[in-house]
């Protein structure tokens, strides 16, 4: 495949350790012969789960969760949006839909308009294994105007989660069952960050974000949350609040890209596994040619550094200390991003001599009992815990 200009092999590389390595080689002989990931038949773009009904230009205003009763995911929204819209509709002006790479892995098409706004849009469907859709934007154009993507999904009255900056909340007053207070707040654009998910009891689309940093549900103001919206407007950008404020026509940029990634959880709401899979899609795999150095020290085909024992619980951090791994160990930070508390082990791969929890920048606090290589780790709900350790 291509991207960016650059050839890629890409594999499907599955079971790879935590915080660690799997080793594959390249052999230079014919493989098995494969179907592609998807196909493109007119404007519909299908896998094995989704079936996608798109425009020229890139909107989707269809998709299909084959898997999950053939559950029709987007709506039209009361000002003609539907998914990945950034204003033009269905109005269906553009340079048409054609595929940019295929292969058993995955494939993606692309679709330019220079309708609304000039922009490109590439949408890659997987392998099953990978049940996902990955969308990027491409801005060819600087722009001065207020401009949002829309989101539209087919619910009545969703919840709506988000991350704010330590925490996963629902965009709703707290008189109403959310944690938005009910006087004195603002509440028009909300914080994006990794993810926002929006569904009901039993089903939750996520969206995973890699360069937006704020979002509107439906027609909020700051004065009043529209809570009962079932769409979001992630800010493209645009001065929020007045013509007069903050920096005009993006500063004279005219290239900006924009990275998000739709997931479906037919088990209702899972605050940890929308993270794993907007972290997943934020940050991949890192991939390098190995030469098998005979002096290695590191196992030849796979290694992990580190595992977490349960599964509720997420590894936010690990990284040498502020003042050097030799004399102040490491330091691991955990979130339990569920509303109960969770127990866990951290398992290194060597013994520990010395574990301590810590502030958030690394203050020691008091020290926490370890066995050989386990650390014993107890959160509550919603909680970030920080840990300097050091290795035997």
């Amino acid at each position: 495949m291509k991207k960016e200009g650059q050839n890629y092999l890409r594999i499907l590389a599955t079971d790879i350790p935590s915080v660690g390595y799997k080793v594959f080689e390249i052999l230079k002989k014919s493989g098995t012969k494969q179907n592609n990931a998807a196909t493109l038949a007119g404007n519909i773009f299908e896998n094995g789960q989704y079936k996608i009904t798109l425009t020229k230009e890139g909107v989707m205003t269809g998709l299909i969760d084959k898997v999950n009763g053939n559950k029709e995911l987007v709506t039209v929204s009361p000002d003609g949006r539907y998914i990945n819209d950034m204003g033009s509709g269905t109005s269906n002006i553009g340079d048409g839909l054609v595929i940019e790479n295929e292969g058993p892995v995955s494939v993606t098409l692309k679709a330019r308009t220079d309708n609304k706004l000039k922009h490109t849009t590439s949408i890659t469907l997987f392998n099953s294994l990978i049940p996902r859709i990955d969308i990027v934007n491409n801005i060819e154009q600087n722009f001065s105007a207020l401009i949002s993507n829309t989101f539209s999904i087919n619910f009545i009255k969703p919840e709506i989660w988000h991350e704010e900056i330590g925490a996963i909340i629902k965009a709703k007053l707290i008189t109403e069952g959310g944690h938005y207070a009910a006087r004195n707040a603002r509440y028009d654009w909300l914080t994006l960050n990794h993810f926002a998910c929006l569904g009901t009891q039993n089903y939750h689309i996520s969206i995973a974000n890699r360069d937006c940093f704020f979002f509107k549900v439906g027609a909020s103001t700051p004065g009043k949350l529209d809570a009962d919206a079932s769409y979001i407007n992630v800010l493209v950008g645009g001065q929020t609040d007045d013509e007069q404020l903050g920096i005009k026509n993006q500063g004279g940029d005219s290239s900006f890209t924009q990275q998000f990634s739709i997931s479906v959880n037919n088990n209702g709401l899972d605050k940890t596994r929308s993270m794993k899979s907007a972290l997943e899609f934020q940050q991949p795999l890192i991939t390098k040619m190995i030469s098998g150095d005979i002096d290695a020290v590191l196992p030849a085909d796979k290694y992990s550094f580190l595992q977490i024992a349960n599964p509720n619980m997420i590894l936010w951090a690990l990284k040498p200390a502020e003042e050097g791994i030799k004399n102040n160990g490491l330091i691991a930070r955990v979130w339990n991003l569920n509303d109960a508390s969770v127990k866990s082990e951290l398992r290194f791969n060597k013994k520990l001599s010395y574990a301590n929890e810590t502030t958030h920048v690394e203050v020691n606090m008091n020290r926490v009992s370890f066995n050989q290589n386990k650390l014993m780790i107890n959160t509550q709900g919603q909680q970030m815990k920080t840990f300097r350790v050091k290795l035997k």
